[in-house]
Parts: C-alpha cells; structure tokens; sequence
C-alpha cells in the first residue's frame, strides 16, 4: 500500500517517491509524493513551489504516467485530509505548550481553601473558569496564587494566579466562598422594640459566608434582647439588628441575692440605674441603705458578689 509523505518547509524523504503532483489549493501551490516506503506527515504547512507550478482552478497533475491516472481523481480528498492532518497535528502540539485552564483554576483554589475564614464550617469554593479563547503559554515553575492589594478573603474573592517565569503572566479569577452553620431565624414577623422570647426564634442551617455582620447561632434561652429594627420572618438574625434589653428600671423594687458557701441570701433592694440582662448595676439596700453593685440576673433579681 502506497504511503503518502506531506511535504513540508524541509524537503527530508523516507523513501524514493514512485509518484508526485502540483496542486493549487486555496490559493496556493503545494507539492504532494508516495512512497513505497514508511511514510511521514510534516506538521509544517506545504512550500509553495519553485517549478513547474500548478495552473489555478486545476486538482493535481501527475508527473508519473499510470500512477497519475490511478491517484489523479483522490488529489483533492488527499489535499484535504493531508492539512486536516497537519492542523490537528498543531492543535495538539499547541496544546502541549500551553497552560491548562484547570491548573490555573486548582491553583486559585488551593489558595483559598487554607485562608478563607470558616475553617470549622461545611464549606465549597467555587472557581469561574477562564475566557475559553484564553492562550498562556506553559509554565516551567509552579504557579503562584495571591490577593490583590488591600484586598481580603470574603464570600466573593478575586485572587491572582501569575506564572513567575521571566517572560511569565498574570490572570485574576473570581472566586466565591460558601458556609453553612445553624444560625437564629426569625419565626414570624418582629417589628422594633420586641423583647425576644424562645418562640420568636429557631435555630437553622444557613450559608452564613455571605452575612457582612456576621450571625447569632443561640440567644440565652431566647430573652433579654429586643429587636432595634423590623426583622422580616424567616430572615437571619444579625448583631446588628438586636440588643440587650432594659430589664430592671430606676427606681424599681428588686430582690438582692448573695452566696455565702452554700448559703443563699436574699434581701430587698431597690436599682439605682437601668440594667441590662448580665449588666452590673448599683442598688440599695432597701433595709440598710447601703448601696452596692450587683449583676442583673433576671427582671427581678440582683445578685451580689460577696
């Protein structure tokens, strides 16, 4: 079986050519040979010819009698398939050097996953994939990935990947960071100035990664905060949304209690100042007259430290 050779910018042979033509194709005159013996296809693309040139419009001309007559009416399929040949033989030589987009991307990731801030938490790191008619060529050394600068790792990142030879490159890809940890929901609708109980809130699985002000994953059995602003249901329960409310007023009658080993003490008092749930505030003994600091522990009692 005959075995064709594609010649290419270099004229090398394997084997003495029992047959050639000139060929016009697309505009240019390219030369075509069988051998006998083992074949080769150039990746190169075909030498316009220095002689004998085809005429325009024509397929291939023999210059062996008989053989032409037998190959003459394939010239054009052969034309064809030779430079299919030759641009996949590119294709895949070009692909050998360049950089492959999942390397790019790994390494963007890789860097993520040791910096983003919930280590602890169930999370995924989604990559964007690069401009698919992007070309960087191939690097010899590793790739290096790093944060823009005065930039931070947040729920949505760009991170750099640059390849750090001397003529290397630089690309920038989007990354986005998801968490999911139990956070407080909103169980129905809670207008301003509401004092929390355990039926206003539950306890849910969320992606927190995106929440700018972070979340509250438990309440003190769910009292002593109120809201400062409109919480819609089912909406996550920020800091900034609640505070601790007002339990004990001025003026107000309250019961001191104190611990002496295992003895406890309890007294009349009287809150000389507004207290928060876990605030210190100062009382009166209601007896003695005595004033002294307490923690408040409820919407009625102070304890005081002895």
């Amino acid at each position: 079986m005959l075995l064709l050779t594609y010649v290419g910018l270099t004229s090398e042979w394997i084997g003495p050519p029992l047959w050639h033509a000139y060929c016009f194709y697309r505009g240019r005159d390219i030369f075509l040979a069988a051998t006998a013996a083992n074949g080769l296809i150039r990746k190169t693309m075909a030498r316009p010819l220095t002689a004998q040139p085809a005429t325009r419009g024509s397929l291939c001309k023999s210059e062996r009698s008989g053989m032409g007559k037998v190959l003459a009416p394939l010239t054009a399929g052969i034309v064809v398939t030779l430079l299919g040949a030759t641009l996949l033989n590119a294709q895949r030589l070009e692909a050998a050097e360049l950089q492959s987009q999942s390397s790019i991307r790994l390494t963007a990731q890789r860097f993520i996953e040791t910096r983003h801030p919930w280590q602890n938490l169930e999370s995924t790191i989604e990559v964007a994939k690069l401009d698919s008619r992007s070309r960087l060529p191939r690097c010899t050394g590793p790739l290096k990935a790093f944060l823009p600068s005065g930039s931070r790792v947040a729920h949505r990142t760009t991170v750099g990947v640059q390849c750090p030879d001397a003529s290397g490159w630089k690309v920038y890809l989007p990354v986005t960071v998801n968490a999911v940890a139990t956070a407080l929901v909103a169980t129905r609708p809670l207008p301003p100035n509401t004092v929390l109980s355990s039926t206003d809130v539950q306890r849910v699985k969320r992606n927190i990664a995106s929440l700018g002000y972070g979340y509250i994953s438990t309440l003190d059995g769910g009292s002593g905060y109120r809201t400062k602003r409109s919480i819609a249901q089912g909406a996550i329960i920020t800091p900034p949304m609640i505070e601790a409310a007002v339990m004990i007023r001025r003026g107000q009658a309250v019961t001191l209690l104190s611990h002496a080993g295992p003895v406890a003490v309890s007294m009349a008092g009287i809150a000389d100042n507004d207290g928060s749930l876990g605030s210190r505030i100062k009382v009166r003994n209601a007896t003695s007259g005595r004033v002294i600091e307490g923690i408040v522990r409820s919407a009625e009692t102070v304890e005081i430290m002895l």
